[in-house]
């Protein structure tokens, strides 16, 4: 880094669900820390003391923002984007995560209130000005330089930066922000739906089971969710899955879903359209479940299991149930 990128300042949006940090706070720290200085965390929603504590002590954290305020509980683009505009002065750089739809729904707004661009899917930080992002899929990393002279807004791929440790012997001050009272708040969120809810987050998971139409099936979806359950897996589906109506659309992973980066991925009955392999290319092991030999799939996967997805269920199932030998 530069002696100019040394002096910069940054600012990382942190993610949250309700009143939890999530871990991609930790690699978004970890990706601002490239800059080559402490970093700023800023911890919005309502009744998040404890998540800022959290974020407290992440190491390289110098300080901690704690916006605490009904009216940011959903984390909705508006007022957020009202929120950061006059902190905008004080940060040379604002970071938020590819995994976080709040976060790609208030950048680019802030982006547009500040006339400055927002710069999505980063994978490397060459310095202050140049970034790397992928096109194409993720089959080309382009190397990009911003030429506009405001702060710089990037959105990162958190799979693609080391996560910030935990100093359990210090802890950054927490200082608490005023919420101005005439925030913009256009809409309310009056009911909510979850899926899921008592797996892992499927951006921090360990071990994914992903489900292709080749799996799509009652029987196959629910050996699937009952695998999951018994061995505390997340589960992701391909975009034909969650337009089919089978799946919730957070589960959605590929280049118009999430990007995951789970220890392994076992992918049951996907093909292995280059838009789902964007979203995987970064887990560390891929294993695949497929009738069809010629799936691409197989040719992006460690291991791979000609088989039909469900029998592989169905066998793993009872493996699953089989006492344990002495």
């Amino acid at each position: 880094m530069s002696e100019e990128a040394s002096l910069m300042t940054t600012l990382v949006l942190a993610q949250t669900e309700a009143t939890r940090l999530l871990p991609g706070t930790a690699r978004l720290v970890g990706a601002a820390r490239a800059f080559g200085r402490p970093v700023t965390v800023l911890v919005a929603g309502y009744g998040m003391g404890e998540a800022a504590a959290r974020a407290a002590r992440l190491e390289g954290v110098e300080r901690v923002l704690l916006a605490d305020d009904a009216c940011l509980a959903e984390q909705l683009a508006e007022p957020m984007a009202a929120l950061l505009r006059p902190l905008s002065a004080e940060y040379d750089v604002i970071i938020g995560g590819m995994a976080s739809m709040a976060h790609r729904e208030i950048l680019p707004r802030l982006a547009g209130m500040l006339d400055v661009m927002a710069l999505s899917d980063v994978l490397a930080i060459e310095n202050e000005s140049t970034f790397q992002r992928p096109a194409f899929a993720g089959n080309v990393v382009t190397t990009v330089r911003l030429l506009d002279d405001g702060p710089r807004l990037l959105l990162m791929c958190e799979s693609a930066f080391e996560e910030a440790g935990t100093d359990g012997a210090r802890s950054a001050p927490v200082e608490k922000l005023a919420v101005p009272a005439d925030l913009p708040l256009p809409v309310r969120v009056i009911a909510e739906e979850r899926h899921g809810e008592s797996g892992p987050d499927l951006r921090s998971a360990r071990l994914v089971l992903g489900m292709g139409r080749g799996a799509s099936g009652e029987e196959a979806r629910r050996m699937l969710h009952e695998l999951a359950d018994r061995l505390n897996a997340a589960i992701a589906a391909t975009r034909a899955v969650v337009d089919d109506g089978l799946a919730p659309n957070e589960w959605q992973v590929g280049q118009t879903g999430k990007r995951i980066a789970p220890a392994v991925y076992v992918a049951f009955g996907i093909s292995g359209a280059h838009q789902h392999l964007a979203g995987i290319r970064d887990a560390g092991l891929i294993v695949a479940v497929n009738t069809d030999e010629e799936a691409p799939i197989f040719r992006a996967a460690d291991h791979g299991l000609v088989m039909d997805a469900t029998e592989v269920l169905r066998r793993l199932l009872e493996e699953a149930s089989a006492p344990k030998r002495a």
